[in-house]
């Protein structure tokens, strides 16, 4: 009998090198890639920093913005958005300071491309300035999963007997909800749509980060295989 296994989220982040465990990069139809194994990340070239908000009562406020944005091929931020869930006094200045950046570019067998990024912004509570990062450090607690349900067979599936695993690429909010999910490593005959359906009904512990709940991207291999 052919039944869904087990999902296994995998908790290498996209910007680092154990997505070395994910199939060869591929563009997207627009040419941009997820961060993942092979592809060497862009990095800060010139970061402007992202002032503290001219509020006094917020002097002391510690807060972490999380931005994404495609860092292209000359290092520019294009499609810059903040990913946290909740509103901030800082995402104005965040997301400004991430536009005004420049990055050295990705590169995937030392030739740049445009890629996906994740861009840290925090605030630490003395005024000075956040400085747009890539690397955000150490989390306290990386996101893990506390509701799972499973990814059905389909029948076109089934009579196939196909095995194998669909990579789903997710970003977990502040609040534990999966969002904008995309298929990384794709099966045939409606397994990617099963798999999606069974990552959006999961719920999440969300990652910590210096005491914050922040969001996080992840990936999540959703296994098919014969029992």
């Amino acid at each position: 009998m052919l039944k869904a296994g087990l999902a296994v989220l995998l908790l290498s982040l996209l910007r680092t090198g154990a997505w070395s465990q994910l199939p060869k990069p591929h563009p997207e139809a627009d040419g941009t890639y997820y961060q993942q194994g092979g592809i060497v990340p862009p990095k800060p070239a010139r970061a402007a920093p992202a002032n503290y908000p001219a509020d006094p009562q917020l002097a002391k406020v510690k807060h972490i913005c999380v931005v994404s944005a495609i860092i292209g091929i000359d290092g520019t931020p294009t499609s810059v958005q903040l990913e946290n869930t909740h509103q901030s006094p800082f995402d104005a200045s965040a997301i400004e300071a991430v536009k005004q950046s420049t990055f050295s570019p990705g590169t995937l067998h030392d030739s740049a491309i445009p890629v996906l990024s994740q861009i840290w912004v925090e605030f630490r509570g003395d005024r000075k300035p956040g400085i747009p990062a890539i690397e955000h450090g150490k989390f306290n607690k990386n996101p893990s999963p506390v509701v799972w349900p499973n990814a059905e067979y389909t029948d076109a599936a089934r009579r196939e007997r196909l095995q194998g695993t669909v990579l789903v690429s997710l970003l977990v909010t502040e609040d534990g909800r999966p969002t904008d999910l995309h298929i990384l490593q794709h099966m045939e005959d409606g397994l990617d749509e099963q798999a999606l359906k069974a990552v959006s009904k999961a719920q999440f512990n969300p990652a910590m980060l210096g005491g914050q709940r922040v969001p996080d991207r992840v990936a999540i291999g959703i296994s098919f295989a014969s029992y």
